[in-house]
């Protein structure tokens, strides 16, 4: 899939993206979306980025939070044999598309090792603070999906290490226990059957 258009990562929100260079995915037409959310916003503003210590060649060490507000590290892959990540936005409507596949595969590959994990990119302003109306649709978007596995947000590590080689998004790639990278990176949703198909030579 070729993006119609690149636009700076600022354009959804997260200028420190921008500073680097990369670039996102503006889907063709509208691109904006029906989904409501509630006006309680606090337990939102109250979200802080946790420390983080040391770097990271890829996930292997980060700290940052979910979209519900929850600690996450890199120990979030450590009881899967893979794990895809997923690097969405609330404004691209095909990764929201995306999201029921994915789901589905969480679903049908969690008993033989698989995990899946969002990773958010529009949803924190440029010193990496939550922005509450990002979050709380990027949780309505989740719920209408169906989703019930995790998104996490950008942290220090995860900026420096991952961000970089994200050239458009919907960007998935896989990760072992460890948070280290598996093949290579896939741009753009994917059928069901293709998936299966990566999952089964993998898994």
């Amino acid at each position: 899939m070729k993006p119609r258009n690149r636009i700076a990562m600022a354009a959804c929100g997260l200028a420190i993206v921008a500073a680097i260079g990369t670039y996102v995915y503006w889907p063709s037409g509208d691109s904006k979306n029906n989904y409501a959310h509630s006006e309680e916003k606090g337990e939102v503003t109250s979200m802080v980025m946790p420390a983080e210590e040391g770097k990271c060649d890829f996930l292997e060490n980060f700290k940052t939070l979910d979209v519900y507000g929850n600690e996450v590290d890199s120990s979030v892959f450590s009881d899967y044999k893979i794990t895809i990540v997923d690097v969405w936005g609330t404004y691209c409507n095909p990764c929201i598309k995306a999201m029921p596949t994915l789901q589905q595969l969480f679903e049908e590959y969690g008993d033989r090792g698989l995990n899946v994990v969002g990773i958010l990119c529009d949803a924190q302003n440029a010193d990496g603070s939550p922005i509450p109306d990002k979050i709380l649709l990027a949780r309505d978007i989740m719920d209408s999906c169906g989703v019930t596995f995790g998104s996490i947000l950008i942290s220090g590590n995860i900026m420096q290490s991952v961000m970089p080689s994200i050239s458009a998004i919907p960007t998935s790639f896989f990760v072992d226990s460890g948070g280290n990278i598996v093949g290579r990176m896939h741009l753009g949703g994917k059928p069901l059957p293709e998936w299966r198909g990566m999952l089964d030579e993998i898994i």
